[in-house]
């Protein structure tokens, strides 16, 4: 995680049912491993993140194990916890909340995109300060603690996001909680709200099979599975998207090979 600080508080464990005293890691402000609890004033001027003397902002924090029993959130991009800072001032803990995300299509390049953005930064919350990785991104976050990420249409973007878009850049807004707000804020006519499709599901299919799909678990790319059963069964295994009729792949033990070159 890098350098962070850690709220302390007295919080009941969902696992031994125990009122506990638990740590919060978070990133803002000056990052140096200080330990503040409820109404400390946040410390600046060293290893900062974000903007101070802001009347409110919700900061990302990932809970410590229970000290008393060991149990440990389910901490994802889809929930968590928040961290209320107001006028730099430390309130508590939010959470666990449900996440949301957004995925807009950009018309424009990224730097025409990001100062769209900047022209709005007030009303969006955005932090001042931007990480750019040169060409690849550009990231920053809100004190409505989303993270926005700006990136080119580059091979496999579309694939990533699981959506049909061709224009040259992509606006990926996470850790929403507000995203009827959110998307009436970013109306534009450089973006445009995408909706993912499902996650392609495969299944695999021995050729003795008596039933033609068999679900095998794996995520999209997880290809080691079926090469793992291919090693194993020491025989043919053929890979198919659900609802497709023509396999993607062959497996034979330690080889995978397309289907239109397996023969």
């Amino acid at each position: 995680m890098g350098a962070f600080n850690t709220f302390v508080t007295n919080d009941r464990c969902f696992g031994c049912d125990q009122h506990v005293e638990r740590g919060f890691q978070f990133k803002f402000a000056d990052k140096w491993q200080y330990t503040y609890r409820t109404g400390d004033l946040l410390k600046w001027g060293g290893n900062d993140e974000g903007d101070p003397r802001q009347p409110l902002v919700l900061v990302d924090c990932v809970p410590e194990p229970c000290p008393n029993c060991g149990f440990d959130y389910d901490w994802s991009d889809e929930r968590g916890f928040r961290l209320r800072i107001e006028n730099d001032r430390l309130v508590g803990v939010e959470g666990p909340l449900e996440f949301d995300a957004l995925v807009f299509g950009c018309y424009v390049e990224m730097e025409t995109v990001k100062a769209e953005l900047q022209t709005c930064q007030e009303r969006l919350g955005l932090w001042t300060l931007w990480e750019e990785n040169q060409e690849y991104s550009a990231e920053t976050h809100s004190n409505a603690g989303e993270w926005f990420r700006i990136e080119p249409n580059a091979l496999g973007a579309r694939e990533y996001h699981r959506v049909d878009w061709t224009g040259p850049a992509f606006l990926t807004v996470i850790h929403v909680t507000r995203r009827t707000e959110l998307t009436e804020l970013l109306s534009s006519p450089n973006l445009t709200l995408l909706t993912p499709g499902p996650v392609r599901e495969r299944s695999y299919s021995k050729p003795d099979d008596h039933v033609f799909y068999v679900d095998s678990k794996a995520e999209v790319g997880d290809t080691g599975s079926y090469s793992r059963l291919a090693d194993t069964t020491k025989q043919r295994v053929l890979v198919f998207e659900v609802g497709a009729d023509l396999p993607v792949f062959e497996f034979v033990p330690r080889m995978v090979l397309p289907r239109n070159e397996s023969g």
